[in-house]
């Protein structure tokens, strides 16, 4: 009897790894198995084949791995898209249960985010992507932006709020907003520079994000980025479409 539990605890410790290893990702070849756990090769092709064949496990010839499951795979990056984006702040939670109601394919969407249609601009979704782009491998950026030139921009964060999307960067130490339709090409140059941390922080915080549609962000909130000693607010909505923030 004995004999029967130990060997029950094996093959359960076996199968765990197995499971384990197929669902980090991992291709599985059966002799590396076989010598690691001692048992044949006829075994292993038991414990795949018949033990865990509620699994939708494929075999290439050589190796045992997972199915692709765009769903499974992708379920982690839908967890940080939520923070990330700043979505979460709408969902009283998001627990995986959740997540896998939200990206459901067939059904009702049990969810819908409300919000103000956007300002209509042909050519947003040609440079939107080069954007998140430069601000991701944090690369200067020039562009267009109601007939005049900007070069040398440190983009940090692209922000909607009201009816628009918002680019923030920073020049020679100034913060500058970029209403996107106001921009009408983008570029990005070899030149790399460094996230600060105290406009990171800035780009988050609730009163700069709701204050992006009047371009006229206030001296408190301002203040909080305390390297850059801003004092004074310059431009206004009707001035080529972006406002700069100096010392």
């Amino acid at each position: 009897m004995k004999e029967q539990e130990t060997r029950h605890d094996r093959l359960a410790l076996r199968l765990s790894v197995i499971i384990s290893r197929l669902m980090a990702g991992e291709s599985l070849a059966l002799r590396p198995l076989s010598e690691e756990f001692g048992v044949s090769l006829r075994t292993l092709q038991r414990d795949i084949q018949q033990r865990l064949l509620h699994l939708d496990i494929q075999h290439d010839g050589r190796c045992y791995r997972l199915r692709t499951n765009p769903l499974r795979d992708n379920l982690h990056r839908v967890f940080s898209f939520i923070p990330n984006t700043g979505i979460a702040k709408l969902l009283p939670g998001h627990n995986r249960h959740l997540l896998q109601l939200l990206t459901a394919e067939s059904g009702i969407p049990p969810c819908i985010i409300g919000h103000a249609p956007l300002k209509s601009h042909d050519a947003l979704s040609t440079f939107f992507c080069s954007l998140a782009q430069a601000i991701s491998g944090q690369r200067c950026i020039s562009l267009q932006a109601d007939g005049r030139e900007y070069s040398g921009l440190e983009p940090y964060r692209l922000i909607h709020s009201g009816e628009a999307w918002y680019l923030v960067a920073c020049h020679s130490g100034s913060l500058c907003v970029f209403d996107l339709t106001t921009i009408s090409a983008v570029s990005l140059s070899g030149e790399g520079y460094t996230h600060r941390e105290e406009i990171i922080r800035l780009t988050t915080d609730d009163d700069f994000i709701s204050s992006l549609p009047s371009f006229a962000l206030t001296v408190s909130v301002l203040r909080r980025v305390s390297p850059l000693h801003i004092s004074n607010v310059h431009a206004s909505p009707g001035e080529h479409g972006t406002s700069s923030y100096a010392p």
